[in-house]
């Protein structure tokens, strides 16, 4: 799947320039999450972390993703949760492309 990156907030202005960085660090956080199980007290802190601060460096969606597998782990809905950890990667695969592939 990938993402219209178009309909996403842009960065601030002071953290565009941190856009490559903040990608490789969530990259390495994901890979994290997917080592374990999703709902698991380590991919609950990173998740809450990703839903706070995301916004601010043009990842809104990866925000309200982590929002949402945070409320399916809340609810027991683990196969939603491992669905929603794949459309994480979709969209960090889809940012990648935006941040690295520019023209």
């Amino acid at each position: 799947m990938k993402y219209d990156l178009t309909k996403e907030k842009p960065p601030h202005p002071l953290m565009k320039a941190f856009q490559s960085e903040f990608l490789d660090a969530r990259c390495k956080e994901y890979r994290e999450i997917i080592k374990d199980d999703p709902c698991s007290d380590l991919c609950y802190r990173l998740l809450h972390e990703w839903s706070g601060y995301c916004e601010p460096y043009g990842f809104e969606i990866l925000g309200i993703l982590a929002e949402r597998l945070i409320s399916a782990c809340d609810n027991g809905h683990t196969d939603e949760a491992f669905q929603i950890s794949s459309e994480i990667n979709s969209y960090l695969n889809s940012k990648r492309d935006q941040i690295y592939n520019k023209s």
